[in-house]
Formats: structure tokens, sequence, C-alpha cells
């Protein structure tokens, strides 16, 4: 059985009020495509229309919690960067998770899963919770 951890994000469902998928599907795309231009390397997207699922797949990306602190962004000095504000990323899973788009984050090490729940440490407050799972060490 894989480890399982988990962290919250300090980011209310009712913000970006007027954000549909569509916006938040529009900035999950400016991430990707400025991951991919950073770290040189190819991104795809894929529509599985059988299992009602959009992929926004790249393999170079790195990120950590930290890069979901609202305002925190490594791209501020990037004349070329299409996102620098640090905003983006939280507010399209916060988006996602509140029209109630299934997320699966992919990261080398760990599979996020970003859900909305309720926060003890702010009195019952819905959150984003990320479930984070060990991924399996791939065998040769």
């Amino acid at each position: 059985m894989s480890a399982k951890d988990s962290f919250e994000l300090t980011i209310y469902p009712g913000w970006f009020q007027d954000w549909t998928w569509k916006n938040a599907l529009s900035d999950a795309m400016q991430n990707c495509l400025d991951e991919a231009e950073k770290s040189n390397q190819d991104y795809s997207v894929i529509h599985d229309a059988k299992k009602s699922r959009l992929i926004l797949q790249n393999e170079g990306a790195t990120l950590l919690r930290s890069d979901l602190l609202v305002g925190k962004s490594n791209k501020r000095d990037d004349i070329n960067a299409r996102g620098k504000f640090g905003v983006g990323l939280p507010a399209s899973i916060t988006v996602f998770c509140r029209e109630h788009f299934p997320i699966t984050i992919i990261l080398p090490d760990e599979i996020w899963h970003p859900e909305l729940g309720k926060s003890e440490k702010f009195n019952n407050a819905e959150v984003v919770y990320i479930d984070v799972r060990q991924r399996r060490a791939n065998k040769s």
C-alpha cells in the first residue's frame, strides 16, 4: 500500500466566483505552456471522450506544494511567461473542484487528488484539500 498524506489550500471555493471551467482550463493551459517552454519539453493535450476526461500532460514540469501558495510565482521576472502573479494555478484547481471536475496531478514521486472539504483549522469552512499518495517506483 502506498503512503498517504494530505494538505489544504487556504482558498475559499467562492473565490473567483465569476470563473467557469473554461477560465480554469485556460489558465491551466497557460501554466502547461509556460512549463513546457521553461523545461524545453513537449506537452500534450488528450481528450478521452470514452472516459469523459481531458489530460494536460507535461513530463518536464515540476510542481512543489509551495507553488500553490497564492501570490508565489517563479515566473515573475520572465517577460515571456503568460502567468506571473501566482494566482492562476491555485484558482484553477479551486474552480475545477467547485465545478465538480475530478482532478489528478501526477508528479514524479506523488499523485495529488484535490477536492473540497471542511477544514477544522478554519471553523469547518470549506477549502481545497489535496490528497497525496506516493507513486510506486517503476519496476525494471
